[in-house]
């Protein structure tokens, strides 16, 4: 039996349930016996999140185990912090405490995936599939999967300790975690059979001794939640549209925001003729700062994170798909990236960030890399005036290309390395 370890609640819309979705279905399309373990949701998550929890039919019933809830003291804790104003100051404090007496942080209800496997105990056939973050999910899947003697594979979807700065993480938190977790990860690899990353670029930055076992399965494009013929090759509206998440650090350099301002101005655009979409970032406050202080607000729409399928519904419409480089990190391959190639349009990266997500734009000809604010002027420019021609602003794929950089194509490879290394 292959376990998979969902490293938060499935009722969730997150990067990390799409990636680990699609390799249930893969497994399961081979003919393989997988259950998937779906922690509680804690009170936390449920504050968080409710307004975008999922409803779907996408796991069969008898392959899901729902894990009871047994929230250890700090996740009563924070459960309780998080009802108050100022509950991500306490929330930070309390994790960094945690961080400094465990080496480890608690976004991860633990003891309930403990007691679960304490009476559903491993056979030493089994294979357990964890993936993070939360890196506590790997620290506990590795000492389940030691004691029963079967195989382990990790799963990165972001660095642990080895590799470019989390986004958005204080330089200090992050020194911290590296001095305290780094023998625990360590101890993680050492022990796992397969390790997942997502890029060729991030498996460098794990010591060559750990290269043999680590394989790039790319964070492929939602495929399925895309209906191609659904794709409008023009809207009335021009649209720049960035899907997910967007962090503070992506948002230090504005000045695609001052050249947006400036291209309106001179064009003496009125309002509904050119949309700045947002989709999903509306828990951003810098974002709508900035919006502001450029006066945007009548050109920009910001929304709440919605289903992939509503998503999908706005992402049709773009113009074109935006992209803003991580800070100073060159190596961050964002799981947007591929979505918006199976959507066909052109992609923007205003300030380029000398490193992957440039490459990956100009290896695939999707779109446009700007060197400095004059070229993301004359970039927009051009892009404007081919919408006002009537012109379709779709750039065509087949169905070849499309099926490459999917989610199935990724998780096939994952089932490969599977059968190849772990079974029989």
């Amino acid at each position: 039996m292959i376990y998979i370890l969902a490293p938060f609640n499935l009722h969730i819309n997150t990067t990390s349930r799409n990636r680990i979705l699609s390799f249930y279905k893969a497994i399961k399309a081979h003919g393989l016996d997988v259950t998937f373990i779906n922690p509680p949701l804690i009170g936390r998550d449920r504050e968080i999140y409710l307004n975008g929890l999922l409803n779907d039919n996408s796991i069969d019933k008898d392959s899901l185990v729902n894990i009871p809830l047994q929230e250890s003291v700090p996740d009563r804790i924070v459960s309780a912090l998080v009802k108050k104003p100022n509950y991500k100051t306490a929330f930070a404090l309390l994790n960094l405490s945690y961080l400094i007496l465990s080496g480890k942080d608690f976004n991860y209800p633990s003891q309930s995936l403990n007691s679960y496997f304490k009476t559903t105990p491993l056979n030493t056939e089994d294979v357990l599939l964890a993936s993070a973050p939360p890196s506590t999910l790997l620290v506990d899947a590795r000492k389940i999967a030691k004691k029963a003697g079967c195989k382990l594979i990790l799963d990165y979807r972001d660095p642990w300790t080895y590799g470019y700065k989390p986004i958005d993480s204080m330089p200090l938190i992050n020194d911290l975690k590296k001095y305290k977790s780094r023998a625990e990860e360590n101890k993680c690899l050492e022990y796992a059979t397969l390790v997942n990353c997502d890029s060729a670029s991030v498996k460098k930055l794990f010591p060559r001794k750990f290269h043999h076992k680590i394989n790039p399965i790319l964070n492929g494009a939602n495929l399925q939640a895309i209906d191609l013929n659904r794709i409008e090759e023009r809207n009335p509206s021009f649209r720049i549209v960035y899907l997910g998440t967007i962090y503070n650090d992506q948002l230090i350099d504005e000045s695609f925001f001052t050249v947006v301002k400036g291209f309106i101005n001179q064009k003496q655009i009125n309002k509904g003729q050119f949309e700045l979409v947002f989709i999903g970032s509306a828990k951003n406050q810098r974002l709508r700062h900035i919006i502001s202080a450029h006066q945007l607000n009548d050109f920009a729409l910001i929304t709440e994170r919605v289903e992939i399928s509503k998503a999908m519904e706005i992402a049709y419409t773009a113009s074109a798909f935006l992209h803003l480089k991580y800070g100073s990190r060159a190596e961050v391959d964002t799981s947007k990236h591929l979505d918006y190639l199976a959507l066909q349009k052109p992609i923007l990266l205003p300030v380029t960030d000398n490193g992957n997500v440039a490459s990956l734009i100009k290896k695939d000809n999707a779109g446009y890399v700007a060197e400095s604010t004059e070229q993301c002027f004359a970039v927009i420019e051009e892009l404007w005036n081919k919408h006002q021609r009537g012109e379709s602003m779709k750039t065509p794929r087949s169905p070849e290309f499309l099926y490459s950089i999917s989610r199935e194509a990724e998780a096939n490879k994952l089932v490969d390395l599977i059968k190849k290394h772990c079974l029989g």
